[in-house]
């Protein structure tokens, strides 16, 4: 059982920094894959391909009775709500997002979901809702969320309201876990979530988003490690980090991938960002921190809180 109490060791905290180098190239790889192809078809394609990766590694660890046990029980209604506002929708918008805005300022954004996942709980979880001093990191967060906005950053408006949107729909698939799917086995989740995801995306993206020309082979690159390493090999890093050292640790990767995002920006799409918005990226990770730090009678992240508030 994972013991949170104590540090990471070396292979552990390995694993943590290459958990968050995966996800915060995310958002690299979207942006060139939108180069050729459009946002509906970058999700559909990141949520088959997380689907296969995800179901291989479940039927081979859990076993097809593993896998019947994981999902029984679980409403379709349920599945729908949770893969709408922790999957689908956030993809697309984040995907439509990065049509009109950097990948590293989309990054950037990103790192908020745990801010309005807090913020949310202060109304449907009174266990969970922040109190005290603590509280005092929302109000930082978001001041670092004002000044990144702000900036001048270049791209639209309407591309940094897409990724708010994403980041609090992030927030609210988190709260939609914990209150329907907190029994439920977290490797379970991620598989229901992406499957059922992929079912609503790839309909719409077959209609509305049909390829003009045929995409490059950095496309198909980008495509594959979007969602074979991205969402499935993630996914099974997520779990085998949250099995070694807990939630608590493991929910670090939403303050180092941003950083990733920023550097991958810069050193290959050669992105710039203001002054500005960097200091905003610093406040949003203090205020994230600061709600970190223990309280008295904090309860434990689930394992299921703990990735809806990490993943990317």
């Amino acid at each position: 059982m994972a013991n949170s109490a104590r540090g990471l060791r070396a292979d552990e905290a390995l694993v943590l920094v290459l958990l968050a180098a995966i996800w915060g190239a995310s958002f690299l790889f979207i942006k060139v894959a939108l180069d050729d192809v459009g946002p509906l078809t970058v999700v559909a394609t990141r949520l088959v391909l997380g689907v296969v990766g995800i179901g291989a590694w479940v039927l081979k660890t859990r076993g097809r009775r593993g896998v019947r046990r994981m999902i029984a029980g679980v409403r379709l209604g349920d599945a729908l709500l949770l893969a709408a506002t922790a999957s689908a929708i956030p993809f697309v918008l984040i995907s439509e997002a990065e049509t009109t805005i950097s990948s590293s300022l989309a990054g950037i954004l990103n790192a908020a979901v745990p801010l309005l996942t807090a913020l949310i709980a202060l109304k449907v979880d009174p266990i969970g809702r922040l109190r005290g001093w603590r509280s005092v990191g929302l109000l930082v967060g978001f001041a670092g969320v004002a000044l990144v906005a702000g900036s001048d950053v270049g791209g639209s408006s309407a591309g940094i309201v897409a990724m708010l949107g994403a980041v609090t729909l992030y927030a609210v698939g988190s709260h939609v876990a914990k209150l329907r799917f907190g029994s439920v086995d977290p490797l379970g989740v991620a598989l229901i979530q992406t499957a059922t995801a992929a079912a609503m995306v790839v309909p719409f993206a077959l209609v509305l988003d049909r390829p003009t020309h045929a995409p490059g082979l950095d496309t198909f690159a980008a495509l594959a490690a979007l969602g074979l390493g991205g969402t499935a090999f993630a996914f099974c890093l997520f779990y085998w980090l949250l099995a070694r050292v807990g939630p608590q640790h493991t929910v670090a990767v939403t303050y180092l991938a941003p950083i990733f995002a920023i550097a991958y920006g810069a050193a290959i799409l050669d992105e710039r960002l203001t002054a500005t918005a960097l200091v905003g990226a610093v406040v949003i990770i203090g205020g994230e921190l600061i709600t970190a730090l223990p309280g008295r009678r904090r309860a434990e992240k689930t394992p299921v809180e703990a990735l809806e508030e990490a993943v990317a």
